[in-house]
């Protein structure tokens, strides 16, 4: 039988010094999508199960404090309604080689390589910041009630912000490869 992985709340990944770290700071960025009105959701699921959510122009840094100290909150999640994010890591240099007219020659080029790990059977969900469960949730999903799938081709979708997984950028930090 399959085991299935729960999402770790924020407040557990929050324990991790470099996923800590990587929400210290909102995301800075001059992305027209972050200057929109409404670029910001936050998603909170409450102890009793229900899900409540307010959009914001700016990121909901003081919000999400004072949710995390909610004793009536379980969870919460801020997702980016136009932008996605890659989870928390630094660039490094690797060396690779070009075939070119002029002969064999060697280029140094960047990747970006996540320094934060979660479980596997999680992904990263690029527009909640974190890592999710995604899966083939019911049509009533609490985020699907403000915005109707569109399509039920590959269903798998975000446990907190309902985007599908095949929506999302390749994901090249995923542990099921």
């Amino acid at each position: 039988m399959a085991r299935v992985v729960t999402p770790p709340t924020m407040a557990e990944l929050l324990r991790d010094p470099t996923f800590a770290a990587y929400m210290e700071h909102p995301p800075h960025s001059r992305h027209p999508g972050l200057l929109m009105p409404g670029a910001w959701r936050l998603w909170a699921v409450t102890t009793a199960g229900g899900w409540k959510t307010k959009l914001y122009d700016d990121y909901p840094q003081r919000e999400l404090n004072t949710l995390l100290g909610d004793s009536r909150v379980r969870d919460v999640a801020v997702t980016s309604r136009r932008v996605f994010f890659s989870p928390p890591g630094e660039w490094e240099e690797y060396k690779v080689k070009v075939t070119t007219p002029t002969g064999p020659r060697i280029e140094l080029r960047e990747r970006w390589v996540p320094t934060f790990r979660w479980d596997r059977g999680l992904s990263w969900c690029a527009r909640c910041r974190r890592p999710s469960l995604f899966m083939n949730w019911s049509p009533d999903h609490h985020a699907l009630r403000l915005q109707p799938a569109l399509t039920d081709d590959a269903p798998a979708r975000c446990y907190y912000c309902g985007i599908r997984y095949a929506g999302l950028p390749r994901d090249p930090y995923s542990l099921e490869d």
